[in-house]
């Protein structure tokens, strides 16, 4: 199913998006089989949620059992208002869920009870070239990186800020911004941004970058620095690319994040909105080349232990096979 094919229809054109859920619906009614196993992959709060609520409801009455794989959160602020409550109990009542993390759980208080069973599988991301720890680095104009959408919740603001106090102790270091501008922040505000705390020259915007483009940007990176503060965060599948190219990691303990980042061991866990924080660990990690390495090995170790789609792929066909053997 197809409701948004590009970025920037995210958000746009529901009444055409209400056209193409109706004409799903009826297909799916109108299927004459019953299966085994339906897997269905939901969208979880708003509109949206209704919309795949009436799919879930023909998908229970066309299959025995119902894998819901969820990829985000926002449920249990939803869940406060009874009725809504009672919704999202029936959605879920029978059926088997795959998260993310055990961390991303609570979410689902209040409407587990209802859960047949719940299973945790983290993502998976394929990094296509060799990445070698040990490449160089240099010790002075430590190269940051950011690389997400241009959002303030995202902590961008923060991370300019904790800049400023690095700038004021004379530290050396470039931080290189690689983003698609947005509503929230686009390219001029970005700039202006920058320009308030005197930061030209020592903070860069490059626009976005995908495939071999955004591989080169994190193989001259030092330190990835992502201090999120966005509510709905689950597990940012940008750390694990940057765990898999060696690099230490600071982010935030949103979400799956503690999960991922090891703190003190392949990067740091900071405070939400807290600049201080954040210059504090930048500055421990600009002053320390081995233990941006050191932290960079630990992280591409685990990235090869938990974080390869191969390893999705076989926790997840391991799953879906205990749930075709389960009796119910």
């Amino acid at each position: 199913m197809h409701y948004a094919t590009t970025n920037e229809d995210i958000g746009k054109r529901p009444f055409l998006k209400l056209l193409k859920a109706c004409k799903y619906c009826a297909e799916l009614a109108r299927l004459d089989f019953k299966a085994d196993i339906a897997y269905f992959v939901p969208a979880l709060t708003g509109l949206p949620f209704y919309r795949d609520f009436v799919l879930c409801s023909l998908l229970k009455k066309k299959a025995e059992k119902l894998i819901i794989h969820l990829h985000g959160k926002g449920i249990r602020d939803k869940t406060k208002v009874h009725a809504i409550r009672i919704a999202y109990r029936y959605f879920f009542t029978g059926t088997y869920v795959i998260h993310l993390s055990s961390l991303l759980l609570s979410d689902l208080h209040g409407i587990a009870d209802g859960i047949t069973k719940i299973y945790s599988l983290p993502n998976g991301v394929e990094v296509g070239r060799a990445v070698y720890c040990n490449r160089g680095k240099v010790d002075k104009g430590v190269s940051l990186l950011f690389l997400s959408n241009l959002y303030r919740d995202k902590g961008l603001l923060t991370i300019l800020d904790a800049c400023k106090i690095l700038k004021s102790i004379n530290r050396q270091f470039v931080l290189n911004i690689i983003g698609n501008a947005t509503r929230d922040l686009a390219s001029p505000q970005l700039q202006s941004e920058i320009e308030i705390r005197k930061l030209e020259g020592s903070v860069l915007y490059h626009g976005p970058s995908y495939g071999e483009r955004k591989y080169a940007v994190l193989e001259k990176a030092d330190v990835f620095v992502f201090p999120t503060g966005y509510k709905k965060e689950c597990f940012p599948l940008v750390i694990i690319e940057a765990m898999a190219f060696c690099l230490p990691v600071i982010s935030t303990n949103e979400g799956a994040i503690p999960e991922i980042v090891e703190n003190g061991k392949t990067g740091f866990v900071i405070a939400k909105n807290n600049p201080e924080a954040l210059a504090d660990k930048l500055d421990l990690l600009i002053n320390n080349p081995a233990l941006r390495r050191r932290m960079g090995r630990m992280g591409r170790q685990k990235y090869e232990r938990k974080y390869t789609l191969k390893r999705f792929n076989e926790s997840f066909v391991r799953i879906v096979d205990a749930i075709a053997e389960d009796e119910v």
